[in-house]
Parts: structure tokens; sequence; C-alpha cells
């Protein structure tokens, strides 16, 4: 057919082929799309689009076409991941340490004679500071100690918690708990009354406010992992009645024993904050009353006036 005589001239095929390769569709707004070259391409969202709902989620700098958004959200995420990992192998290893160290010391022999009840410079330490313990607690704890229930945290065998028989307090009320199994079991033994239970202090099996008086006596600074430290003092409080107390005794300095790490007063108001705080220091360095105990009983009393020769802080705690 003569396609001369048409008044619009029909396109050739290469024209039409042309036309078809190049296409641009337009939409409003809403559901804008674009397709560039034809039947063989697949409808595409452009980029700007695509990737809009995670810069409204993640809002953080976005260079647009990239997938920078994504990569870092994704970076951050295993981040996390693996603090919370670290953390966690952390707190297993210093329990592990924990645990050798105590079973360490146990067939040390120089620790069953520095702890012996007849060793004169252990008797000294314990004497002065059950007597600055009294006094603190006649003064802040005005009640009526029949009725008031204890928990130790770190009991051992429970020496120091009996003690608190002495203040008229009942034998079911004393509770204790203890890392290390066998002074559980040593604990048990000799005093049967009393309620000792083997675990962990950073996840106490006891319920919100069940105890008026908590204590603790050098177990932090034999604690050399900060998150479980945090997890211990959290429990603690968390297991504290709203009127009850902490009673504190641990050292701010022990440089010759580098399984253990001092705590200060900053630490100890970090580790328990928006509390009333009660201080005292106490204890003449036991290395300076080992030397000096089993000569002159005078001379330990003269040296433990001097305040920077005192190498704890014994401290009442109370929630505001």
């Amino acid at each position: 057919m003569d396609c001369s005589s048409c008044a619009t001239p029909c396109e050739t095929s290469s024209q039409i082929t042309r036309s078809r390769r190049i296409q641009v569709l337009q939409h409003d707004e809403s559901g804008a799309r674009a397709c560039v070259g034809g039947a063989n391409k697949k409808w595409q969202k452009p980029k700007a689009q695509l990737w809009e709902p995670l810069c409204t989620r993640f809002p953080v700098n976005r260079h647009e076409g990239s997938p920078t958004i994504l990569r870092d959200y994704c970076h951050a995420a295993i981040v996390a991941q693996s603090s919370r990992i670290v953390k966690k192998l952390n707190v297993i290893n210093d329990l592990a340490r924990l645990k050798y160290e105590y079973a360490r010391r146990a067939h040390d022999p120089r620790y069953r004679d520095w702890y012996s009840p007849f060793n004169r410079a252990n008797i000294f330490i314990t004497q002065e500071r059950d007597r600055a313990i009294a006094q603190m607690l006649a003064q802040h704890i005005p009640r009526d100690w029949n009725v008031l229930r204890i928990l130790d945290v770190g009991c051992g065998r429970g020496n120091e918690l009996v003690k608190f028989l002495g203040y008229g307090v009942r034998e079911r009320n004393l509770f204790g708990v203890d890392l290390l199994g066998d002074r559980v079991r040593a604990g048990r033994e000799k005093f049967s009354a009393l309620q000792f239970a083997c675990g962990n202090a950073a996840t106490l099996p006891y319920p919100d406010g069940a105890f008026d008086l908590v204590l603790q006596f050098t177990v932090f600074t034999s604690i050399l992992d900060d998150d479980l430290r945090r997890r211990i003092a959290s429990e603690m409080l968390r297991a504290l009645d709203p009127r009850g107390a902490i009673l504190w005794y641990d050292y701010w300095l022990n440089p010759t024993n580098p399984q253990t790490r001092g705590i200060e007063k900053s630490e100890i108001k970090t580790l328990f904050p928006h509390c009333d705080y009660h201080w005292q220091r106490v204890t003449l360095a036991p290395p300076l009353a080992r030397l000096v105990a089993p000569r002159s009983w005078f001379a330990c009393e003269m040296l433990n006036q001097l305040s920077f020769l005192r190498t704890h802080w014994l401290a009442l705690i109370s929630k505001k």
C-alpha cells in the first residue's frame, strides 16, 4: 500500500520500536512510578521513596540512593548485642574467679591463721568493728529488733549473721545467701535454725521489700566486674523494705591483694543512688594490726586513733 497519499504519514517499524523503548508513565505524587526501558524492564519505585520509611523510623543522616541507614542500623544492633554478650561473659568469668579464689584461700594456711578466733590482730579488728556497728545501729535503727528480718549477702558460714541474736532478733528472721555451697552447708550444720540459701546475689531468691536490714561484709571489694557489682547492689535495694537499711562494711584500700579492688565513697553512692548515708571510717590496716597486735595492744589502740590508718568504710545506707 502506498502511504504517500495519507494525510498523516504512518510511523515506520523502527520508529515504533524506538517509541516503545522510551516510555515514561507519570502518576500523582502519592503513587508515582517510573518505567524506563519498555517491556523488558520491571517497574521500580524511585530510590528516594524506597528508603523513606527507614528514614522516618531511624532518623539518621541519609545519602539518597544508598543503603547507609540500614547498614548503620544493623551495625548498631550488632554492637549492642555483642556488648550484652560480653557483659554476661564477664559476670560469669568473675563468678568463676570468685569460686576459685575462695577455694584457694580455704587451703591457704595464712588465711586460716589471720582469721582464727585466737589471732590477736583478728580479735582487735573484730571487737573494734563490732563496737562501731552497735553504736551506729543503736543511733539510727531505734526499732523493735524482735520483729526485724535480716539478710546477710555473702554470709559464709553465718558467723556475722548469728551475732544479731544478741540484739534480740529471732532465729527464723535471720537469712543468709552465699555463692559457695560448702560454706552454706557448714553454716546449716553449725546454725541449723538460721535460713541459709546457696546462690548468686545478683539474683536474690526473695520478694521485694522482704528485709529490714541487709548486710554486706567485704563482698563488693572481692568483685572485680563493675556490672556484677551494680546488679548485686540493685538486688539488695530491691529486697530492702522502704523503711529499712543496708549495713555496709568494706575497705577502700587494699594494695596487697590483686584479687580485690577497694571502693570509695563516690562509688558506694553510685551503687546505691537516692539514699541517705551515715559514714564512719574503721579498722586499723590489717597488715599493720598483724604486726603490732601480738606485741602491744595499747600500740594498736593508739595507731587506730589515726584515721588515715583505717582502711574500711562502715556505712548505714537507707532509702529516702
